[in-house]
């Protein structure tokens, strides 16, 4: 398992993104809460996409449980990071499920990744469920379990 962890150096915020990542089977599950400066989302997600595409020339696919409950709607600024790191990141086969708090943040997430890897939940359940039900129409699921991201 490999981590990638940033905090936001501004003692006024509380701001926090990690991910652990086993790159062997391609599971991420990542934290995000608070709210991001620039500096710290640009190192995370610098960090975010070289994982990807190193699972990605392992030739896996990425299953990822992002959990976004604690965090709150980010500014334009830390959202055009996340669009400009993660546009043509995915390819078919990766699963993002992300876990929001509100529905701006949906509304706000949905507008900026790709509908065609991501799915937005409220709930943990639901978010594990629809992982493994794109799992199970991959025939990975094993490999999944076997990493750690279904409970």
């Amino acid at each position: 398992m490999e981590t990638i962890r940033h905090l936001n150096p501004d003692r006024h915020t509380n701001g926090e993104l990690s991910t652990v990542y086993d790159p062997q089977s391609g599971v991420f599950q990542a934290l995000s809460s608070g709210f991001l400066c620039v500096d710290q989302s640009t190192a995370f997600f610098a960090e975010w996409k070289r994982a990807v595409q190193d699972v990605h020339s392992a030739g896996l696919a990425v299953t990822a449980l992002v959990d976004l409950s604690d965090s709150t709607a980010q500014s334009p600024e830390v959202v055009e990071i996340i669009i400009n790191t993660t546009r043509g990141l995915y390819r078919p086969g990766d699963a993002i499920a992300m876990m929001v708090p509100t529905s701006i943040a949906k509304i706000q997430m949905r507008r900026a990744l790709d509908p065609e890897y991501h799915e937005f939940f409220v709930s943990r359940f639901a978010a594990e469920s629809w992982l493994r039900e794109r799992d199970a129409d991959r025939a990975v699921p094993m490999m999944r379990r076997a990493a750690g991201l279904y409970h």
